[in-house]
């Protein structure tokens, strides 16, 4: 459903990836069965609660088999309760920075 957005965004971004001055090894992959809201407004906490993880996963894993991707924690940890949790954080995050101004 979203495969030409997201090749367009790899696209846009492969370039930045690896290491500083060295070229990039970035391939796109795709994960077909990524956890999906299932009402209508939560996409955008999907997306930043997938993206959250995909940097976690990376962060820890600097010299992990690239075979073994980051698909299954996307899977186990980004689920409704997670993005509940995350909703509630992004909250106090605004309301944190609203206090401050």
């Amino acid at each position: 459903m979203n495969a030409a957005p997201a090749k367009k965004l790899y696209k846009a971004v492969a370039g930045y990836m690896g290491s500083s001055g060295s070229a990039s090894e970035a391939s796109f992959q795709e994960c077909t069965n990524s956890p999906m809201q299932d009402n209508g407004y939560d996409c955008g906490l999907y997306v930043t609660a997938t993206a959250r993880t995909i940097c976690n996963w990376h962060a820890n894993h600097k010299n992990a088999d690239m075979n073994d991707l980051w698909f299954s924690a996307v899977k186990e940890q980004v689920t409704s309760s997670a993005v509940a949790s995350m909703r509630g954080e992004i909250l106090a995050l605004i309301r944190d920075l609203m206090a401050r101004h």
